[in-house]
């Protein structure tokens, strides 16, 4: 990566151990005593993380008190994610009885311009909202994208997933439970008869906090197909800046799939048509 290369060239001294990338192409990122280990460990040598999405969330590092945007971030979500990094408490920081009072965030690309310009983001996420509810809720506003779209086999398609996403509930699930008699309704055959405006706009009301209810997924590739309906409801729209953003986003995650690991590998010929197909 460029920073660190910037990094270790104008501190040569500190190269290999100061500071270093931390992302899914390296296998000794995620692992014990690994590279997200040693950035955790108040102890450890490596102080500065350069990291595309692995420390958004999840990664509480309480002696955190710089943080660098060297992207634009399009998702309201993952800006507030970002900053919950630096957000951590921390006693004694700055010496004795001197807790953690602050942190800085160096806004390279103006994030905190854009969103003060466009406070939901480009890519409209649900702030607060489970994967699966993220899911659904892309399938629902693509499925309203097409409700008078002449592309069957497409509107077909999603409906289909939305049912499947319908079926996945968790049964003994007491929000399920609650829900019960809505969820017997969209089971029907007929709900889904002439989908309309109104099938929509009950899911949306009534199924889709049920959603939260699903666990154990792959949630990463869920994530992958939120991004994929965001780009084809772009493209069914022609919303220019929603295709720009969902195609930067794919192309990066594409992109970051470690090689290193056989089944990757294995697709290499996918994922490169698929980089080159949306340059």
């Amino acid at each position: 990566m460029r920073i660190e290369k910037s990094f270790n060239r104008l501190y040569p001294e500190y190269k290999g151990y100061l500071a270093r990338v931390i992302d899914s192409h390296d296998p000794r990122a995620n692992t014990d005593g690994g590279l997200l280990d040693q950035f955790k460990d108040p102890n450890d040598p490596l102080k500065v993380a350069i990291s595309v999405d692995m420390l958004d969330t999840g990664v509480d590092v309480p002696e955190v008190v710089n943080l660098v945007f060297a992207k634009p971030v399009f998702s309201w979500v993952k800006f507030w994610q970002m900053i919950g990094r630096g957000t951590r408490l921390c006693k004694n920081l700055f010496g004795h009885n001197k807790d953690k009072e602050y942190f800085l965030i160096f806004d390279h690309w103006k994030n905190f311009e854009y969103f003060g310009e466009t406070p939901q983001g480009r890519a409209h996420q649900v702030e607060g909202a489970s994967i699966p509810e993220r899911v659904f809720t892309a399938r629902l506003r693509l499925a309203e994208s097409l409700l008078h779209s002449n592309d069957k086999n497409l509107k077909d398609f999603i409906i289909s997933e939305l049912r499947k996403d319908i079926e996945a509930l968790p049964k003994g699930s007491v929000v399920v439970k609650d829900g019960a008699a809505h969820v017997a309704q969209v089971m029907q055959e007929t709900f889904w008869a002439g989908f309309s405006d109104h099938a929509v706009h009950f899911l949306r009301n009534n199924i889709l906090r049920l959603m939260r209810s699903r666990q154990g997924e792959d949630f990463d590739s869920l994530m992958f197909d939120i991004d994929v309906m965001d780009l084809e409801r772009g493209l069914l729209t022609n919303d220019q800046t929603l295709i720009a953003s969902m195609t930067e986003k794919i192309i990066e995650k594409v992109s970051e799939l470690p090689l290193t690991l056989n089944q990757v590998l294995a697709k290499e010929q996918i994922i490169t048509s698929v980089i080159l197909l949306m340059i």
